[in-house]
């Protein structure tokens, strides 16, 4: 399983294996990262420090769940307004740039590729450039409830505020 692995600032006495085992991400199958932190976990960790300790800790710990999970609902997969179902990976979106360059070049099209179901899609060059903002909006979208999110942990006054803070998906927009 890949691993995405958010570097902390180590907090003094705490066991620096326990610490970064509270801030690793594993790549399930299914696309998603999932934190091996938990509240109950991060709580242990920081048990026992200064108030604007724990507090760094945890502004830490969540901007690492925050950036786990932009990019995992980013690279989710996106269906557009035109109900065509995308996969968003880095890959993909490199293709579709290409793709959407091509159109933006003059070539009328038509421009054929499968989409993230494996459905046959022929677009014009107009529909490439639509379908190309479509996902670009999305991108710029997770990105923007990201440094939202980011501000909202900055902000954050104590470590349990900071906690309570949700980064999971239902912060981020939805794939769709």
């Amino acid at each position: 399983m890949e691993k995405l692995t958010v570097t902390l600032p180590l907090l003094p006495g705490c066991d620096a294996a326990l610490q970064a085992a509270t801030i690793s991400y594993e790549h399930r199958p299914d696309g998603l990262y999932v934190a091996t932190a938990q509240a109950a976990q991060a709580t242990t960790i920081i048990n026992g420090y200064t108030t604007a300790n724990a507090l760094t800790y945890c502004q830490g710990l969540q901007k690492g769940n925050a950036a786990a999970t932009r990019w995992a609902v980013m690279t989710g997969g996106h269906t557009t307004a035109a109900g065509i179902q995308l996969a968003t990976d880095a890959g993909s979106i490199t293709l579709l740039t290409g793709l959407y360059s091509t159109a933006q070049s003059g070539a009328t099209g038509p421009f054929s590729f499968k989409d993230r179901n494996g459905i046959w899609q022929t677009l014009t060059a107009a529909q490439v450039t639509t379908l190309f903002q479509d996902v670009s909006a999305f991108i710029q979208s997770c990105y923007t409830a990201e440094n939202t999110l980011d501000g909202q942990i900055n902000a954050a006054t104590s470590w349990q505020n900071c906690l309570a803070i949700n980064t999971g998906a239902g912060a981020f927009p939805a794939n769709s």
